[in-house]
């Protein structure tokens, strides 16, 4: 059965987010064996002109990754809460990076590159206060390079490598420089890109991501409205005995985690099929 569902991959919506990383001295990390990496959260508002409370966030990260380089390096990952930028999915379509079989990442709007430079600067501008100058160094913007990406895959050979270059870094700073300037993409530090307006756009276009808070690619919606993809009640537009019911549904994105709302819709449209089939 095939149904004629324009709206399906359209109105992409996620939490644009970037973020600022930081060498954390010794005794400043989280204990061996710690799994859980995301120990506090910040939600607070931009101030900006038609904008509601609490459209902001950042996660303070403990740990940037399972080897013993990322157990060294804290970051803080700031993103967009009320999103007003949108995207598309599309089969065969190739992703920002190259990969096949992506989508088009949401293109920033204004209100959201407004936001999301002052979240990049707040994170800047904490991670490089005097007051934790005993506690991180080397404060960097989190754009990794290509070439080092096969090294974050959890293998045994890279646990390897990666447990002896992360002690390493402890002892020489030199060493510690020569590592991070190898990964790091971008070549402007993290407090020359707060401070400089246009380079610090230019950054947020090239490496703005996500949450994984991907939805509204199949909204529901009136049944005049074309663009609708399922009905009020979840069904398919079209398409016999056929529901959706995740994320994807939502007209737009939430100002908050989207696990919640998902759980919340799966549990009314199974509600909704007991009832009927009773």
């Amino acid at each position: 059965m095939h149904a004629d569902l324009p709206g399906v991959g359209e109105n992409l919506h996620e939490h644009p987010s970037i973020s600022v990383s930081a060498f954390l001295r010794p005794g400043q990390r989280q204990p061996a064996g710690a799994h859980y990496h995301l120990p506090a959260l910040l939600r607070w508002s931009s101030g900006v002109e038609g904008e509601p409370t609490g459209n902001m966030h950042a996660a303070i990260v403990a740990r940037s990754g399972w080897h013993a380089i990322g157990q060294r390096i804290g970051s803080l990952f700031v993103w967009v809460n009320h999103t007003r930028s949108t995207g598309s999915v599309q089969l065969g379509a190739r992703s920002g990076d190259g990969r096949a079989g992506g989508g088009f990442p949401p293109a920033l709007r204004p209100a959201d590159m407004v936001r999301l430079k002052q979240g990049f600067q707040l994170a800047a501008r904490a991670l490089c206060h005097p007051g934790l100058a005993g506690l991180v160094s080397e404060v960097f913007p989190s754009t990794y390079a290509a070439k080092v990406r096969r090294y974050l895959h959890p293998t045994v050979r890279n646990g390897l490598l990666m447990g002896l270059v992360g002690p390493a870094m402890d002892l020489s700073g030199t060493m510690r420089r020569a590592v991070l300037r190898a990964a790091i993409e971008s070549q402007v530090g993290a407090a020359a890109l707060a401070s400089d307006d246009t380079l610090l756009e230019e950054h947020l276009r090239r490496h703005v991501g996500g949450v994984w808070h991907p939805s509204g690619t199949c909204r529901t919606g009136a049944a005049q409205d074309r663009m609708a993809v399922v009905t009020p009640d979840a069904r398919l537009r079209g398409v016999g005995g056929l529901r959706v019911c995740d994320g994807s549904i939502m007209p737009r994105i939430p100002f908050a985690n989207t696990n919640v709302p998902s759980l919340m819709i799966a549990e009314k449209v199974a509600d909704n099929i007991r009832q009927n089939i009773r």
